[in-house]
């Protein structure tokens, strides 16, 4: 699978201020203030750009889930005025609720009843507390093998099977229930220079940016307009 653009940007981001980070460090013309000055900007840049890439990976993914709930059966049918919604609003909450005190073969019995009769609070409640359920657990390879309910919901129309199962895996990534996903996500993002910052400053305890160090003079970082950073040692 083809990683998200988001991912591969950070990742850039990520090998490029470390390979800048090992330039700075590896020069003999810097003081051990200016070192850590340089570094702390190198780090601080590309954490920005890093935290940027998650967000933006993060609202990606939360939009693609609304998306594909708009085209599941969940929640309170949708009304073409509000006292409609209303009466629908508080039709499924009453169902919702009834559904929550039932056990596994009260649901399955209240599912046929509602498919026989036509019930689509019922029904929507049902599908809306199963994929509740699912969602929270650890996602697993067998799909909507676990839900009988969810396997005759995916039967009602062409392409309802691949959307209960993709609000299933969005919905566990966004909980952090898939922690496969979770731990490449979190390496994907992992914030950089954080380790050099720390060394440096215990190397120069004098920090304050007085003007009057002439090693700050002895190399310089560059943002550019992409954000790339570039440093440049003093020649």
């Amino acid at each position: 699978m083809q990683a998200h653009p988001e991912v591969i940007r950070a990742q850039q981001v990520q090998a490029d201020a470390k390979a800048q980070i090992a330039e700075v460090r590896r020069s003999r013309d810097l003081t051990a203030q200016a070192q850590y000055r340089l570094v702390a900007t190198i780090s601080r840049n590309a954490n920005a750009r890093i935290k940027a890439s998650r967000e933006a990976f993060r609202a990606g993914r939360a939009a693609e889930l609304k998306m594909v709930a708009d085209r599941l059966p969940i929640g309170p049918e949708r009304a073409r005025n509000r006292t409609d919604a209303a009466v629908l609003a508080a039709e499924f909450r009453t169902a919702l609720a009834a559904v929550r005190g039932m056990g596994y073969d009260q649901r399955q019995a209240a599912y046929a009843d509602a498919e026989r009769f036509g019930d689509h609070a019922m029904r929507r409640a049902l599908i809306t507390s199963e994929l509740d359920v699912r969602s929270s657990a650890e996602p697993t390879l067998a799909g909507l093998s676990s839900s009988p309910i969810l396997e005759r919901a995916a039967q009602a129309r062409d392409g309802l099977g691949q959307d209960l199962a993709d609000y299933r895996r969005l919905s566990a990534l966004i909980a952090g229930t898939d922690h496969d996903a979770a731990i490449a996500e979190s390496f994907a993002f992992n914030p950089v220079g954080r380790a050099d910052v720390d060394e440096l400053g215990r190397l120069a305890p004098d920090r304050t940016d007085d003007g009057n160090d002439d090693g700050d003079r002895a190399g310089s970082v560059t943002v550019l307009a992409d954000g790339t950073m570039v440093f440049e040692a003093a020649s």
